[in-house]
């Protein structure tokens, strides 16, 4: 493995944390818009 392909590994890996986390926080936003978190605490 040369180390500008551990870089490259290493971004994609960063991007799709990132990724990750952003859809995450707007699912949630999305969620406790519609109340849906009340929801899901009651089960």
């Amino acid at each position: 493995l040369t180390i500008e392909l551990l870089h490259s590994i290493d971004l994609v890996f960063y991007i799709f944390l990132i990724g990750g986390f952003i859809s995450l926080f707007l699912l949630l936003k999305i969620l406790s818009k519609k109340n849906w978190y009340k929801f899901l605490l009651t089960i």
